[in-house]
């Protein structure tokens, strides 16, 4: 019960820390294939990702110290799990849900039924696709502990079993079949038309603002990691405190090139939005829509102490403006007199110089 509980534990930890740095590019393709970020949909994919490191942790954890382990059998013979249940008490209904070899069974059928399930909902294909799909992952899974994990350990070290194979593509053909109950669009909206605008909602200002916190974190941790590893894997030594400059210095100067080449924050790209009209005084509203946004809470973090707290006062202001806006333009926009609109969209005023303007 406990390996069980901490296989979860680890799943739902690295599914998280999966999410956080896939999240920017889901968000773009989200933004540019449906114009909107459905909660559900959201919901669905992170649930997909806690289940399938779920799988790998069920299926290949606890992972032994290589040299001392035991060499695992492999099972051939197609339904021997069914006469290997017959060992076991099962004339009574009670004895069959004690059989821990139907158990097993059960439990195979069942890790593989929210596949069946993602495959219709999340993705919108059928019931052949969910076949397919439980009897590949299946025979990845069952080679995979075959062969010691691709031969990092000398022999196997879990069973590799025929009838794994069809309890688990069953699983993913029964959870398609009860994903019938629901449309298939539950999940997933529809396809939009590439191209045509969509109302910036406070959600979609509130999800570009999480955007750039989640960029933030990824650079700014891939920096100092790369930092850390250079220093313990090299003969170089790294300077005192360089990989601290360099998890704040990496994402500021993205988050900086990005806004000064194009007025827009990397939140901002992903979600299809910019401040009108950049011009004129340009770099004055690009240097704002920085030091107004995710470049003013990186800035205020380096203060000393008390006045670094000054960053979170800033990072709630910031978001209280976004959202209580009529028009989502917060600091930045109201600090450079300017409105926030999708970027697909026309503008609608024309100015001096013959450009269109929205503000």
């Amino acid at each position: 019960m406990q390996s069980v509980i901490s296989s979860a534990v680890l799943a739902s930890f690295v599914g998280l820390v999966v999410a956080v740095v896939v999240f920017a590019p889901f968000v773009a393709l989200a933004y540019r294939r449906y114009r909107r970020l459905n909660v559900r949909y959201v919901i669905g994919w992170l649930a997909f990702l806690v289940y399938f490191m779920a799988l790998w942790t069920y299926t290949l954890a606890p992972f032994p110290e290589p040299g001392r382990h035991r060499c695992a059998p492999a099972q051939l013979k197609p339904f021997f799990s069914f006469q290997d249940a017959l060992q076991y008490p099962h004339s009574s209904p009670g004895e069959l849900l004690r059989n821990p070899v139907l158990a097993q069974m059960a439990l195979n059928v069942a890790l593989f039924v929210p596949l069946g399930l993602f495959t219709r909902l999340l993705w919108r294909r059928g019931v052949l696709t969910a076949l397919a799909a439980g009897l590949g992952l299946s025979l990845f899974i069952e080679f995979t502990q075959l062969t010691g994990v691709w031969g990092i350990y000398g022999c196997a070290y879990r069973v590799f079993d025929v009838d794994d194979l069809m309890t688990n593509t069953s699983g993913a053909l029964l959870g398609a079949v009860l994903a019938m109950v629901l449309p298939r669009g539950w999940l997933t909206p529809e396809a939009q038309p590439r191209g045509e605008p969509a109302p910036v909602t406070a959600g979609r200002r509130f999800i570009a603002m999480v955007a750039d916190a989640a960029c933030l974190v990824v650079v700014g941790l891939a920096g100092g990691v790369a930092i850390q590893l250079a220093d313990l894997r090299t003969a170089w030594t790294a300077p005192a405190g360089l990989a601290q400059a360099v998890a704040f210095g990496l994402p500021f100067g993205v988050q900086a090139v990005c806004v000064l080449a194009s007025g827009r924050t990397l939140g901002d790209i992903a979600t299809v939005l910019r401040f009108s009209p950049a011009r004129p005084a340009w770099l004055a509203r690009r240097l704002t829509r920085l030091l107004g946004g995710i470049g003013g809470f990186q800035l205020l973090g380096l203060a000393p102490d008390p006045w670094s707290a000054l960053q979170f006062v800033f990072a709630l202001l910031a978001v209280v403006m976004a959202l209580a806006g009529r028009r989502r333009r917060g600091l930045p926009g109201l600090l450079g007199r300017q409105t926030l609109e999708d970027a697909r969209a026309e503008s609608a005023i024309p100015t001096p110089s013959g450009q269109a303007d929205t503000s």
